[in-house]
């Protein structure tokens, strides 16, 4: 007994020594495993978008999670959690005596659990069992069992897409999952044990039994009734969320695929992998809550689609919303519309008039005037005369612009917006100025991303870091910042009038409560088809777009408005407990070099 006592454990040291390699950095674990993450079970090259599984967890802290779940969650899961070493022997026993005799099994443990939906692939099979004890204890030896406990509770399927329980609770709820009342907590533990078949919206009156079977079984009598009814008491679990808006992330999902075939075929090859993605959860489940509540608008408005993309000034996508319904429409806007941007192109109108060497405070004529059989015309059909160039920019006169344009030369505008990486399509003709040319939302945010990171050309990203099934994180070069496209005082220059247009200007309606130094432009194109704002922090840069697939005309929709206020909705949430910093154009100002001769 003793011999193979000995060979047993032997045969343990082993396997976890020689599955070690399946487990990242503990510390890397910790810090992908709270995100967003792609799963293909396949390779990339069989991988449809519709196939990945995007685990889309919001993330869980004990401090954050009602004490009844936590408690019901290990009364019922596993009891003696903080006793065993990530293996609970006698369950392993009971499993693999199971999956021997009928191919059905049980008695996980927790740590378990997690090593299986996070590093191993979910059939229930004798080989994936024995793969899992040597991980669920080298994962128990690495992390202590608040840190596991967070991220089983953080990546746990509850259906309806929702992973981890602070997703869970708000979208069957409502509420935060610090907020849960005993019953619903019981509600949730349950739906662990089958979620896609059985869970509050689905089955709820077998679930609702179970629940309370679980209440008595854990409390008692009476005490059952009274825990089942309370909730955490104080303001801290107001306000109730209305609904739970409907599954938009898959427009992410279905981006980041999209950028592996063509950034990372080389890399990935056939191979199954994991993908950790820049989305932010918390800023997706913002994302999506302003598009819901702009969708209430369609009626008024004339129009069937929205979409937004947020990123940091560095290029990393924060959160994505490619239209107003996945399941109706996958087609994301975000990345494959190409549509007029309007006046939201301006800016590289005057940035190159800065570099012609203009200042804001030079006279441009807001007059009518035709060229070549084009004339320009304001949206609110009048003419101010003699107008700073500053004024023109912030109250966005069409004629002026052209003017200016016209003034210094079309090709000093294209030539910058090559410069600064933009790819959207730049017509040889006056209409240039006003944002004729043809472009995708991402385009132009990469380009605000620019002016807010000191003007230094980005492009848009979604994926972090990947990591193969069989071994550790795969090679990523990181993105090499380029250096700065324009000179330093100029781009601080056009940001400070981008300030105006928030303050006092047509992107009025975009200022949000907080404090934060913000800069944007609005857009509308010709007979009001497209209603654009791209705006920017020093923390996010966030574009707008708001029209129809059909490229009707709106019911005189207009960037400054709804566009501006979807992108207030999502500022003001996304900044919360964040500091107030300077925007970096201009951070360090100094004195504009020379400027260059004109051409020709």
């Amino acid at each position: 007994m003793k011999t193979v006592a000995i060979l047993a454990l032997a045969l343990v040291f082993w396997a976890v020594l020689h599955l070690r390699a399946r487990l990242p950095e503990p510390e890397r674990t910790a810090e992908f495993v709270h995100r967003a993450s792609l799963v293909a079970e396949r390779g990339l090259d069989g991988l449809r978008p519709w196939d990945a599984t995007l685990v889309f967890p919001l993330p869980a802290r004990l401090g954050d999670i009602a004490p009844v779940f936590v408690e019901l969650l290990l009364l019922d899961e596993d009891r003696r959690f903080f006793v065993h070493s990530g293996i609970d022997w006698r369950g392993i026993g009971r499993a693999l005596g199971g999956l021997l005799r009928s191919g059905g099994g049980g008695g996980s443990t927790l740590t378990q659990q997690l090593v299986k939906n996070v590093y191993l692939h979910p059939g229930r099979t004798l080989a994936r069992k024995l793969e899992e004890i040597p991980l669920a204890l080298y994962l128990d030896w690495e992390l202590d069992k608040a840190e596991l406990l967070e991220l089983y509770m953080s990546h746990a399927y509850f259906g309806y897409d929702f992973y981890g329980v602070e997703a869970a609770a708000r979208g069957y709820f409502g509420v935060r999952a610090r907020c849960l009342t005993g019953l619903e907590a019981a509600l949730l533990v349950r739906t662990l044990k089958a979620p896609a078949r059985r869970n509050p919206r689905t089955d709820l009156r077998r679930l609702s039994q179970e629940a309370r079977a679980l209440l008595l079984r854990a409390y008692g009598g009476e005490r059952a009734r009274r825990v089942a009814r309370q909730r955490a008491k104080g303001g801290r679990c107001r306000p109730r969320y209305k609904s739970w808006p409907p599954p938009r992330r898959f427009y992410a999902r279905d981006a980041a695929v999209a950028e592996m075939r063509t950034r990372y075929r080389a890399i990935l090859g056939d191979r199954p992998f994991v993908a950790y993605l820049t989305i932010d959860p918390e800023l997706q489940l913002y994302a999506e809550l302003a598009v819901e509540e702009a969708l209430g608008e369609r009626d008024r408005y004339g129009f069937d689609q929205i979409a937004l993309i947020a990123m940091s000034p560095d290029g990393a996508v924060r959160a994505l919303v490619g239209g107003a319904d996945y399941r109706r429409s996958p087609w994301n806007r975000v990345d494959r519309a190409r549509r007029q941007p309007g006046s939201a192109f301006k800016p590289l109108v005057y940035l190159a008039a800065l570099e012609a060497g203009a200042r804001f405070d030079d006279l441009v004529e807001d007059a009518p005037f035709e060229i070549r059989g084009y004339r320009p015309r304001n949206i609110d059909r009048r003419h101010l005369g003699p107008i700073p160039i500053r004024e023109a920019l912030v109250d966005s006169r069409n004629v002026a612009t052209v003017r200016l344009a016209e003034r210094i030369g079309r090709w000093r505008i294209r030539e910058l917006a090559r410069r600064l990486g933009y790819e959207g399509e730049l017509p040889d003709d006056p209409t240039l100025a006003l944002g004729s040319g043809e472009t995708t939302l991402r385009d132009l945010v990469e380009l605000f991303a620019t002016f807010a990171n000191g003007g230094r050309p980005v492009r848009a990203r979604l994926v972090e870091a990947l990591r193969d099934r069989r071994g550790g994180f795969l090679p990523i070069e990181p993105p090499r910042p380029d250096p700065p496209a324009v000179d330093r005082a100029r781009l601080c220059a056009l940001v400070r009038v981008l300030e105006q247009v928030v303050r006092r200007g047509t992107g009025r309606r975009a200022a949000f409560m907080g404090g934060h130094p913000t800069a944007g432009k609005t857009g509308t194109s010709q007979n009001y088809r497209d209603a654009w704002f791209v705006g920017f922090t020093a923390h996010y840069v966030v574009g707008v777009w708001v029209g129809r697939d059909d490229d009707r005309p709106m019911k005189g929709l207009i960037g400054g408005d709804l566009p501006a206020r979807v992108f207030a909705r999502f500022m003001v949430n996304a900044h919360l407990g964040l500091p107030r910093r300077p925007l970096a154009a201009c951070g360090a100002e100094r004195a504009i070099s020379p400027v260059p001769a004109p051409r020709g």
